[in-house]
């Protein structure tokens, strides 16, 4: 970020978006790769951003009197709930167990810099494309070792692997059609490394599932504390507490309760 200015890599373009104070307003410029029609430039970073989805109209919806979220919304009024390309999604979620944002940051990447197409330096800066398919099934897990993803080395492995095998983007992409969130959850979760807040955090942030709740320890506090959720005599997160906390959620927020929860 540059004089708030932010550079990031939209599937194979490079976007720069500048926060304009003084016309409330967000300008977006497609640096690589140059030429790119305005129309196109508009509905990637559009889709991107889910700008479909009128913020104000969700706050208006999810506001209750004493509310504790209320002040959320307020603080936090741009937060959008990104449409990311699945596969990049899927494997960066995979670096995500049991990692601190940081290092998950620095894994996506490794993975970015090592495997994936340079596609240009904006002062000085390269950037990369993530990984293809066809490039992450190329990866031994040796280099993956060696680069410091530990013991999700063989995850990312044999995910390229099954991914590869059941069609690749396409069976992604199938799973956007598929309106049952919970069949979502149970398809991800054939993937090596994938358990329940994984496959739910792929679903919210690239499957459309934007009713799935990726429940954590936070999560769960959280509901106990705003939402008055019964305590349980176990510290452990159960799959019937996870299941429970998400209803909760969606009974409050649907069908928007993943994009609720991250307030």
């Amino acid at each position: 970020m540059q004089d708030q200015q932010w550079i990031g890599v939209i599937g194979r373009n490079v976007v720069a978006l500048r926060d304009c104070d003084a016309t409330d307003s967000v300008q977006y410029m497609c640096l690589h790769p140059q030429g790119m029609a305005a129309d196109s430039v508009d509905s990637q970073v559009r889709n991107y951003f889910r700008m479909e989805i009128n913020l104000t109209q969700l706050y208006d919806t999810w506001k209750l009197p004493n509310d504790k979220h209320a002040a959320a919304f307020v603080a936090l009024p741009g937060l959008r709930t990104l449409r990311q390309d699945p596969i990049e999604c899927l494997f960066s979620f995979i670096c995500s167990s049991n990692n601190n944002i940081a290092r998950i940051q620095q894994l996506v990447d490794k993975l970015r810099v090592n495997y994936g197409d340079k596609l240009v330096t904006v002062d000085g800066v390269d950037w990369f494309a993530f990984p293809t398919l066809d490039q992450l099934i190329l990866i031994p897990e040796s280099q993956l070792r060696d680069l410091g993803f530990g013991y999700r080395a063989p995850f990312i492995v044999k995910s390229a692997a099954i991914l590869s095998a059941l069609g690749g983007a396409t069976y992604l992409q199938s799973l956007r059609l598929n309106a049952n969130a919970a069949d979502v959850q149970t398809a991800l979760t054939q993937f090596s490394g994938v358990g329940r807040k994984v496959a739910d955090c792929v679903a919210l942030f690239s499957l459309d599932k934007l009713e799935a709740i990726p429940v954590d320890t936070h999560v769960w506090q959280i509901a106990c504390r705003d939402f008055h959720f019964k305590k349980a005599a176990t510290k452990s997160l159960t799959p019937t507490i996870y299941a429970e906390v998400g209803k909760l959620y969606q009974d409050r927020f649907s069908p928007f309760a993943g994009w609720a929860h991250r307030y």
